[in-house]
């Protein structure tokens, strides 16, 4: 920004971190195979870009699937502020592991910025040692999700302290509607903060 303001440079700025795409530019293209797709505002941009990924673009997904994530879903696609939300999934066993399984789950805004992350760690679930070719169904509530009105991605890893069996980013996708039981604000909830707490007032 200070070199293109400060010189009137124009910078090409490449990157698939929505949030400084934001942040650093004003314009946006949107390149498919090497041809342009789109071209806008930053913002529209990365709106464009977002739901591109939502329509079923090719998710980035990594690691040596030692072992699996499979048939994963999400309770609801649209949830309401201070709702719960179901995230479940199959474990399958390709390949004999030796030390224990770390699962998490993280929520990045459509904006790419991470909210919050979970795993099996933070309560001591231990899944134990599966063997091969075994499949394990999991279940993970996330309760009291106070998240601003928005879109919302889940993104999923498995692994070990020294290894990573599979990570999926976007790999699934939610809704959040203000709704009316959590707060009582009667005009739109301003989407630019990133949570939704309760508050107590009082006056004498």
């Amino acid at each position: 920004q200070d070199i293109s303001h400060g010189e009137g440079r124009t910078v090409l700025f490449v990157s698939h971190n929505m949030a400084s795409v934001k942040q650093l530019c004003r314009s946006g293209i949107i390149l498919n195979n090497g041809q342009i797709a789109f071209t806008g505002t930053a913002d529209e941009a990365v709106c464009r870009y977002v739901h591109g990924q939502i329509q079923g673009v090719q998710v980035d997904r990594q690691g040596d699937r030692t072992v699996q994530f499979q048939n994963y879903k999400i309770s609801r696609s649209v949830i309401e502020i201070g709702d719960d939300l179901d995230v479940s999934f199959d474990l399958k066993v390709n390949k004999e592991y030796f030390s224990p399984l770390e699962v998490e789950i993280t929520i990045h805004n459509e904006a790419d910025e991470p909210m919050l992350n979970v795993s099996n760690a933070d309560v001591e679930k231990d899944f134990g040692y599966m063997s091969v070719s075994s499949i394990s169904s999991v279940r993970c509530l996330l309760k009291n999700l106070n998240l601003t009105p928005g879109g919302y991605f889940v993104t999923l890893y498995m692994g070990t302290r020294n290894a990573t069996f599979d990570w999926i980013k976007y790999s699934m996708h939610f809704q959040v509607e203000q709704g009316v039981h959590f707060i009582a604000r009667p005009t739109p909830y301003n989407s630019k903060y990133a949570m939704v707490i309760r508050s107590e007032w009082s006056s004498k």
